[in-house]
């Protein structure tokens, strides 16, 4: 691992500058003209944000690494705010009111209005909004880049993730549990025959129109309606544990028969050779609503806005939490395989052969295999993943799959959308503003076994493994 000179933590906090921000006037019509009203701060908007308000602030822990070139990452994290407060702040520029009609008391009697400018949002109170978006005045706590911020999600659960989707796979199919699991392909069967002949008796009920409700019903009535619900389990459990994974073992037997011959190339030209790989773990965007009314929520809001220029007609907003996470990996990878090796003199051999094919088909005694093949160890791995844990110790020892390194990236954008919909007479206008929390992590693999083993904890095993393939704590990445 290369050296790192030093850990550092940046912050910055663009302060609202200025914090008064002009919105609009209201003019008056009086002797055919336009004007401002006879005091001069009447009809006059400004919105005074607090000192406590800020346009972004942002805060960046990551470690300097030696370079150019830089050939090296580590753990990097970065949280970006942005208050909902800035110089776009103001929306629906406009001239609103100016009818006849829209006559307000101007200090001089009353005259025809309107209003010339935009809005800034009044925001709801913390009390209605999701948990990361209170406080959001409060850069001390939230700008803080330890974990034990609660706007920093936990990539705990993404490491072992990581490592799974990213390492390479070396069998194309699963042979090995495919013959085992066929014992059940005569119940299979059964099962599935006794569906048709059900359905086949529904048909002769409908006069061979057709299946109907009622008609099935008639052909099932010789059963008792307890038994419903078993028949409807079994057919379920048929299905889902049967034929889908029989199907899919086909499919992937299918594909090693076409691609045989590419198969044979990539792996051996790929033995003992380092590669990058990259995954994208998960892509996920929702959009929720999480309050809304019919209150005034926007600045200015003066009586005549809000009676003559609406004709009384209520504002309509709601507030979203609109999110969107992207979790990707990253690793260079090298696995060593005998059978596979090129300056093997006997790499033509019978012997190497059948291995190379046993390989590619998942035919191997292997202990991943044996672990699937054996009845009901999906249900234990639903709570324990046991099998995630054998198939890591086959990859290690069995396949000599390592890291040189991996990397798994999260990248989470909170959006807080505030949408107002202003009913003037003379037409709705619409604001959107948002508020955000940007969060980007990177975490990196502890050790060339994952992210849940540590040097430390090698094995002389594992550690001359490791020598042998030329890995060290010291290898540059």
């Amino acid at each position: 691992m290369v050296a790192i000179d030093r850990t550092r933590v940046r912050t910055r906090i663009v302060p609202l500058n200025p914090r008064v921000t002009h919105c609009g006037h209201d003019l008056m019509y009086d002797n055919g003209q336009w004007k401002r009203p006879p005091v001069q701060s009447d009809g006059w908007y400004d919105f005074t944000s607090t000192d406590i308000w800020y346009r972004k602030a942002e805060a960046c822990a990551d470690e300097v690494h030696k370079g150019p070139p830089w050939r090296s990452g580590g753990p990097f994290t970065k949280i970006k705010l942005a208050s909902g407060y800035s110089d776009d702040s103001v929306q629906g520029h406009g001239e609103y009111g100016g009818l006849a009609f829209n006559q307000f008391f101007t200090g001089i009697g009353y005259r025809p209005v309107k209003y010339i400018g935009g809005f800034m949002p009044l925001w709801p109170s913390d009390s209605t909004l999701p948990v990361p978006y209170r406080s959001m005045w409060d850069t001390n706590n939230l700008l803080k880049t330890a974990s034990t911020n609660s706007l920093i999600p936990s990539l705990a659960s993404w490491g072992p993730l990581a490592w799974e989707r990213t390492a390479p796979k070396i069998e194309m199919s699963s042979g090995y549990v495919a013959l085992a699991e066929s014992r059940d392909i005569p119940h299979m069967l059964k099962r599935s025959a006794k569906e048709m002949h059900l359905a086949w008796d529904a048909i002769l009920a409908s006069g061979g129109s057709g299946i109907s409700t009622r008609a099935y019903r008639i052909a099932r009535r010789s059963k008792s309606w307890k038994q419903a619900p078993r028949e409807a389990s079994e057919t379920f459990l048929n299905q889902i544990f049967g034929w889908s994974p029989f199907i899919s073992d086909m499919r992937k037997f299918y594909n090693a028969y076409q691609n045989h011959a590419k198969y044979m190339s990539d792996m051996s030209h790929g033995n003992d050779k380092w590669k990058v790989y990259r995954r994208t773990l998960a892509n996920i965007n929702s959009d929720t609503k999480i309050a809304e009314g019919t209150n005034w929520v926007v600045y200015p809001g003066s009586q005549a806005m809000q009676s003559q220029f609406t004709g009384g007609r209520p504002m309509r907003w709601e507030v979203r939490d609109v999110q969107s996470t992207l979790v990707t990996s990253s690793g260079r990878f090298k696995w060593y395989k005998p059978e596979f090796d090129l300056n093997n003199p006997n790499y033509n051999s019978a012997w190497n052969t059948v291995g190379r094919n046993l390989t590619m088909y998942g035919l191997r005694v292997s202990p991943s295999n044996i672990w699937r093949a054996t009845p009901w160890t999906w249900l234990i791995d639903w709570g324990f993943n046991v099998g995630r844990s054998i198939d890591r110790i086959q990859e290690q020892l069995l396949d000599g799959v390592v890291s040189q390194y991996l990397y798994v990236m999260h990248h989470q954008i909170r959006t807080l959308v505030l949408t107002c919909t202003i009913p003037f007479i003379t037409g709705d206008v619409t604001c959107s503003f948002i508020r955000q929390i940007d969060v980007k992590q990177r975490r990196e693999a502890g050790s060339p076994y994952g992210f849940d083993l540590s040097w430390d904890t090698f094995s002389p095993t594992r550690l001359s493994i490791l020598a042998a393939l030329g890995i060290t704590r010291t290898s540059p990445r």
